[in-house]
Order: C-alpha cells, then sequence, then structure tokens
C-alpha cells in the first residue's frame, strides 16, 4: 500500500488539500485539490503492485 502526505496549498488558506484517487487498471492517479482556491497541487501517477 502507498501513502501519500496531504499538503497545504501556497494560498494561505491554512486547510488540508482534499485528496482525490482515482484507480483505472493497474495505475493509480493522485491528485491534491485545494478546498478553497480550488487549485491542484500535485498529481503522482504509481503503478499498483501486482502479486505473481
Amino acid at each position: 500500500m502507498i501513502h501519500f502526505k496531504n499538503n497545504f496549498c501556497d494560498c494561505g488558506a491554512g486547510k488540508e488539500t482534499e485528496k482525490i484517487e482515482r484507480i483505472c487498471c493497474s495505475l493509480a492517479t493522485v491528485t491534491y485539490k485545494c478546498p478553497k482556491c480550488g487549485k491542484r497541487i500535485k498529481n503522482i501517477e504509481y503503478t499498483l503492485d501486482e502479486e505473481k
């Protein structure tokens, strides 16, 4: 399992960003969105571990 820490936006809201995670096939995209200004902080894509 991969865990990401929420970031804070630089707009001065002082609120934790909202985590939006989408999983499609074996690729997962994680985006952090600021609840105040709507700015997307980061977008991380990672491949899910597949057990063989």
